[in-house]
Parts: C-alpha cells; sequence; structure tokens
C-alpha cells in the first residue's frame, strides 16, 4: 500500500514557529529558498516524525555541501538555537513535527513526535501521535493569559482524552508507526 503525505505542521521547530505546508492530493514538495530559510529542516522533521529520531544526522545537506560544522541535536531545535544569534528560546520548551497521510481507504493519519528540553545539555523527552484524524483535530495549542504555546506532553495527553492515539516515548510510537505503515 503506498502513502502520501498530504500536510506538514512545524510547531516551535527550529526555526518554525508555527507553519503548515499543504500538499493536496500527497504532490510533490520542491523546497526553493536562500541558505538557512528552513528548506533542510522541513527534510528533517519529516524525518524525524517516520524515524521519532532513530539513527537521525540532523541537517545532513549540510555536510553533504561541504560544511565542517556540526550537525544540529534535538535540543538545539527545540530551543531553537541559531549559530548567529544563540537560543531563541533559552529556557527551552515544547516542539512538534507532524504528518497529514493519505492513509487506509483514503482517510487522513495524522502521525506526529513532540519534543521537550530546558536545556542544551538535558536529555530530550519525547513523545508521539498517530491518530486517524485530520492534522487539525489534534489539539496541539493552549491559549491562556500567557497567549497561544504548544500543549506540553500531559497537556496534549490530557487534551486527546481516552481516545488511543498518544504515545508516552519514542519507542512505543515508533513500533505503533511501524506496525500501521506496514498493514
Amino acid at each position: 500500500m503506498s502513502y502520501l503525505i498530504t500536510r506538514i505542521r512545524l510547531l516551535n521547530f527550529h526555526n518554525f514557529v508555527d507553519e503548515t505546508i499543504d500538499l493536496p492530493n500527497g504532490g510533490h514538495l520542491f523546497l526553493l529558498g536562500d541558505n538557512g530559510c528552513g528548506k533542510t529542516t522541513i527534510l528533517d522533521a519529516i524525518h524525524y516524525v517516520l524515524t521519532a529520531g532513530q539513527s537521525m544526522e540532523w541537517n545532513a545537506a549540510a555536510r553533504v555541501a561541504g560544511s565542517r560544522r556540526e550537525g544540529r541535536r534535538a535540543q538545539g531545535i527545540v530551543m531553537r538555537y541559531n549559530l548567529d544569534c544563540g537560543a531563541m528560546n533559552p529556557r527551552g520548551g515544547v516542539s512538534y513535527a507532524l504528518l497529514e497521510i493519505k492513509g487506509r481507504h483514503g482517510a487522513p493519519l495524522t502521525v506526529g513526535v513532540g519534543l521537550s528540553v530546558s536545556a542544551m545539555d538535558e536529555r530530550v523527552r519525547q513523545w508521539g501521535i498517530i491518530r486517524e484524524c485530520p492534522l487539525k483535530d489534534i489539539p496541539l495549542i493552549i491559549e491562556d493569559e500567557g497567549g497561544r504555546r504548544p500543549a506540553g506532553r500531559l497537556e496534549l495527553k490530557e487534551r486527546m482524552g481516552t481516545a488511543r492515539g498518544f504515545y508516552r516515548d519514542a519507542k512505543a510510537y515508533r513500533n505503533e508507526l511501524a506496525a500501521r505503515l506496514d498493514r
């Protein structure tokens, strides 16, 4: 069975604050732009969602292009670290990368990974989302007196309710994703 990515959403993911990229009918994704505008970040996000970071080489395109710099790290993705200005989220935060996939019988399947960290030297906490619904139905944003922000791990679990679809760690997410996409 073939699957088509129809939508990509990046929330607080490196240089993207809240971006949704539509790929109508699973069309082709062409990424054109200046250096540093986020082309590789989009590819990294897709790779991360489909592997939960297993064997991940962040910013591999820079290495292929001859860069001698060390690649990105997941901590830098969440803290929105940039070589020019440092961490845009110096106290850490929560990031999401999600894909809406045209799944079984043409119904949308949303898969994604959440990450949180509070310091560059801290271990990243990961969780996963797999739910047969449109991406827009995943309650990622919390609006409160502080404004709009991404839901944390436990907040998202609570907001998703008792229905299945929340995976508490990368291993559980990866196993379920492999089982679903291999059907």
